[in-house]
């Protein structure tokens, strides 16, 4: 059993899957920061206060960001559940 802030004993199942909850809330808005921000950037483009040239590095820069960020999640999800329940317990 872990203890929360209140001192009220939850199980690992539950703190694993308030974690995801979190994790999954945070994707979601990393995922919408990304397409409002390419929105931005192509609403730029459209009225020329950007070149093409601007726009497609700005474009790159945000899209290799933002895989960087998915391959980072990605990976710290595996790695996670390749840790043992007993050995996540002696972490905290």
């Amino acid at each position: 059993m872990l203890a929360t802030r209140q001192d009220k004993p939850i199980s690992l199942f539950s703190y694993r899957g308030s974690i995801l909850r979190k994790r999954q809330d945070a994707r979601h808005a990393h995922i919408e920061g990304y397409h409002h921000l390419i929105k931005y950037l192509v609403s730029l483009r459209r009225k020329g206060e950007i070149d093409n040239d601007v726009f497609e590095e700005l474009v790159k820069r945000a899209s290799a960001a933002f895989v960087e960020s998915e391959l980072s999640e990605r990976i710290d999800r595996i790695l996670e559940e390749k840790i043992s329940p007993e050995r996540l317990m002696s972490l905290f």
